[in-house]
């Protein structure tokens, strides 16, 4: 009877130990994602204020408004009408630039789809290719390359 409860005893004792290997273990992958969300985080901050000064920069150069030449022979509504659209682009003080497409799509062409970069990490990762290796050829960051193979693992 006793060598039973001590069986039982060691089983349990086994069961616990494992239980808690695990926990150790889900812990440790849980802090290190956490630190690799958060250096992603900061490397996002960064790019984010690089943007906004480069924005800020674009925005602080003056554009100077180019007015076109109407011929001597205008009717009096053309004149006026020019006057009135004058006038109207002097109270505007905030000028919009021209809206252009970054991309020229013909209708007839189909367009080509280029690859989101979280696919082309995960491709070059399959093809064999290192984090480090994938960070340097696409100019992004190693943990952002970690985060987005270890996201896609899961």
């Amino acid at each position: 009877m006793h060598i039973v409860t001590f069986i039982v005893l060691r089983h349990y004792y086994l069961k616990q130990q494992a239980y808690h290997k695990e926990q150790q273990k889900f812990q440790e992958e849980k802090k290190e994602l956490e630190q690799l969300l958060m250096s992603y985080l900061i490397e996002m901050k960064e790019e984010n204020d690089r943007l906004l000064q480069v924005v800020q920069s674009n925005t602080q150069r003056p554009s100077a408004p180019k007015a076109k030449e109407q011929p001597a022979s205008t009717s009096f509504y053309q004149e006026n009408k020019q006057t009135e659209t004058i006038n109207a682009s002097k109270t505007v003080t905030k000028e919009e630039p021209e809206y252009r497409p970054l991309v020229d799509a013909i209708e007839d062409e189909p367009v080509a789809y280029k690859k989101s970069y979280q696919a082309e990490i995960i491709d070059r990762y399959a093809r064999g290719e290192t984090p480090e290796m994938i960070a340097k050829a696409m100019d992004r960051g190693k943990t952002e390359v970690e985060l987005i193979i270890k996201f896609h693992k899961k």
